[in-house]
């Protein structure tokens, strides 16, 4: 006789499978972008992540705060432009230092410079041009007045200019250095720094020394202009819609 197969009549149990919800910040399908007489208050209202350097090394930030001081931040987290930033709320930066990028942070909520490694006599001035290099890749117009404003206040305070390989960093630069480019060579010039120059042990930029050298043959008797707030507006800064004229500051007309 055939074997017989027998079926077991006791029904399978069906596996029930429990989805967990992911909690995560959604950036609002529509931004308000925030001008400059926007309360501060209402800049803390959506928080997002920017993954900074190659270990992706996190920073929790405002939305509102960003978009407030560059058209970089707008643009990444704008879902009108279908950046993948606008839905998972995550800008991903590995090509900027986390350290750096912590000191703006710091000036993001601040708006002060204060740093240890600025205290002291001699003031470590290549920590103000990194962070100036990273708002020049960021499009922060207002953190590179501040950075010239903190180093013409350190200068004066410590009665230093930057080093040699500072003026390396600054003059080999593939960013545009512009105003603090200026403002370093207008502190050579209205400095005592003849010693200094010629005494210093390591070799200065030759394409600074040849702008200091044509600086000086043109220099005139107005004064040290970072120490005038209309000068230092108008040569060390620059203006655009997220940084405007320094209050009390009119703009020159061209007759």
């Amino acid at each position: 006789m055939p074997a017989i197969t027998t079926f077991d009549e006791t029904p399978t149990k069906k596996k029930h499978i429990i989805k967990t919800k992911e909690t995560a910040t959604v950036v609002p399908k529509t931004i308000v972008l925030p001008t400059p007489s926007t309360p501060t208050r209402h800049l803390f209202k959506t928080p997002v992540t920017l993954a900074i350097g190659r270990t992706n090394h996190p920073f929790h930030l405002h939305l509102e705060a960003l978009c407030s001081i560059s058209p970089f931040f707008t643009a990444a987290f704008n879902p009108a432009y279908s950046f993948r930033e606008s839905v998972t709320s995550t800008l991903s930066l590995p090509e900027c230092n986390p350290t750096d990028f912590e000191y703006f942070a710091q000036w993001l909520y601040t708006r002060t410079l204060t740093h240890e490694s600025l205290d002291g006599p001699h003031p470590a001035y290549f920590k103000l041009i990194k962070l100036w290099k990273l708002a020049s890749f960021l499009g922060i117009t207002a953190l590179k007045n501040s950075i010239v404003d903190e180093m013409g206040w350190r200068a004066d305070e410590t009665n230093s200019v930057p080093t040699p390989d500072d003026t390396r960093s600054l003059w080999g630069a593939e960013e545009e250095m512009g105003g603090l480019k200026e403002l370093v060579l207008d502190l050579f010039i209205w400095k005592k720094t003849d010693a200094l120059v010629q005494g210093h042990p390591d070799s200065w930029d030759e394409r600074f020394l040849r702008e200091l050298v044509g600086r000086l043959k043109r220099k005139g008797k107005e004064g040290a202009p970072w120490r005038d707030n209309e000068e230092r507006c108008r040569k060390h800064h620059e203006h655009d819609c997220w940084a405007p004229l320094c209050e009390g500051v009119e703009i020159l007309k061209e007759e």
